[in-house]
């Protein structure tokens, strides 16, 4: 059985964000959530939406008032495994959790996760080639 080193996404040249599929688990039980995340090289942490945190019945605990683009926000932090792409590689993080209505994804995937891998978008023809290496921090799950 061949190990999954990388994933790829191809998107339109005029894409505006770079979306693609995660799984997220909860450290300390067998729940998980499959939905979308968003590559965000400008947020430090990785994020997931109080919803998915209430899905994964997630402990967590007060971290304190964070700075966002749209103001101050109150979060909470968990401990979780994300899987980005949504294949069978995996690093476990403390994870943001924070509020609203207002998303447009279920999980902002931070530097803490990008830094742990090698990040590319390039243009090949008339699409853009995202592609993410995992770096020897992801475990393989079996």
């Amino acid at each position: 059985m061949s190990e999954t080193l990388f994933f790829e996404q191809t998107f339109p040249l005029d894409a505006k964000k770079i979306i693609t599929p995660v799984r997220i688990e909860d450290i300390g039980s067998n729940r998980f959530f499959e939905g979308e995340a968003l590559w965000d090289t400008g947020s430090e942490r990785t994020v997931i939406a109080e919803c998915v945190a209430k899905t994964l019945k997630l402990d967590t605990l007060p971290f304190g008032q964070v700075t966002t683009p749209i103001g101050e926000a109150d979060v909470q932090i968990g401990a979780v495994l994300v899987f980005p792409g949504n294949v069978r590689r995996f690093v476990p993080v403390i994870s943001a959790v924070m509020g609203g209505e207002e998303r447009s994804c279920d999980c902002i995937i931070g530097m803490d996760v990008i830094r742990q891998g090698d990040f590319s978008l390039c243009r090949k023809g008339d699409t853009l080639l995202f592609r993410f290496c995992f770096g020897s921090k992801f475990k393989q799950r079996k």
